[in-house]
C-alpha cells in the first residue's frame, strides 16, 4: 500500500486552520452583548446621579476612576437631555432611550421630569466630561479636552490627568497634559507637590500662573521655588528678544 507524503496528510489541516482563523474575527465581532465590555453605568450610580443630595460626590467619584462609561450620561446631564419617569431616560436627537441599556422607550413626556442644574453643577460637569475626554481614541479631542481642563482647573480632576498623562503616547497630546496635571497641581494642598509642579511651568503662561501663586503661598521651600522659576522665565524672555 502506497504511503501518503508528510506533505499531503498536512495540506487538510492547513486548510482547516486557514478557515478557523478566518471565522474567529467574525465570530468576535457578533459576540452577544452579555460578552461585551459594558458601555454604561451601573444604575446605583444613575440614581445617585439624579439625585440633588448625592450628584456632586457622584460625579466626582467618577472623575477620580476615570469611567468613561459614565461620559454619555453626564453629557445628557449638562446639556438638558436627562429625564426621570419610571426609569432615567436620555433624550438622543429627539428620541428618548434608557439611560442604561439605550433601548427606545416609548413615554408621554409630559410625564417625565427634567433633571435641571444650577450653574456652580454645570461647571463642574463641564471640567468632568472634558476629564474624561482625556481617554478617548481620538487624540485631537484628547488635546481640546486637556485644554479645556487648563483653562477651568480644578484639583477633582487632577487623579484622572494623572492617569491619561500614564497612558498617553501622543507626543504633543502628552507634553498638553503634563502642563495640565502642574496647573492642577499647582493649588494642591500638598507643598511637595505645589513645588514639584512649579517645574512643570514655563513660558509666558507659565510665568502667570507662578506669579499667581507666588502672590498667596505660604510655604517659604515652595516660595523660593516659584521666585526662581519666575526668574527663570524672564531670562529665557529676554534671551529670545
Amino acid at each position: 500500500m502506497r504511503s501518503v507524503p508528510s506533505a499531503e496528510r498536512r495540506r487538510p489541516l492547513l486548510a482547516l486552520l486557514v478557515l478557523l482563523t478566518a471565522v474567529a474575527p467574525r465570530a468576535a465581532e457578533t459576540a452577544p452583548p452579555e460578552s461585551r465590555p459594558p458601555t454604561s453605568i451601573d444604575a446605583a450610580t444613575l440614581d445617585r446621579l439624579v439625585r440633588p443630595e448625592s450628584r456632586d460626590e457622584t460625579i466626582v467619584a467618577l472623575v477620580e476612576a476615570a469611567d468613561v462609561h459614565a461620559l454619555p450620561v453626564l453629557q445628557a446631564l449638562l446639556e438638558g437631555n436627562l429625564y426621570v419617569g419610571q426609569t432615567v431616560l436620555v433624550d438622543r436627537e429627539g428620541t428618548l432611550q434608557d439611560a442604561l441599556t439605550g433601548a427606545p422607550a416609548q413615554v408621554d413626556r409630559d410625564q417625565l421630569e427634567q433633571v435641571t442644574i444650577n450653574n456652580r453643577l454645570r461647571r463642574t460637569l463641564e471640567r468632568a466630561v472634558a476629564a474624561l475626554r482625556l481617554f478617548s481614541p481620538s487624540s485631537s479631542e484628547r488635546l481640546a479636552a486637556a485644554r479645556v481642563l487648563q483653562e477651568d482647573p480644578a484639583p477633582e480632576v487632577l487623579p484622572a490627568v494623572e492617569k491619561a498623562v500614564a497612558l498617553e503616547k501622543d507626543a504633543k497630546v502628552k507634553e498638553a497634559l503634563r502642563a495640565t496635571a502642574a496647573i492642577l497641581a499647582l493649588n494642591s494642598p500638598d507643598p511637595a507637590r505645589r513645588q514639584a509642579a512649579v517645574g512643570e511651568l514655563h513660558g509666558a503662561r507659565g510665568k502667570r500662573l507662578l506669579v499667581q501663586r507666588l502672590e498667596t503661598e505660604q510655604d517659604p521651600a515652595v516660595r523660593t521655588a516659584l521666585q526662581e522659576a519666575v526668574r527663570s522665565v524672564d531670562l529665557a524672555q529676554q534671551r529670545a528678544a
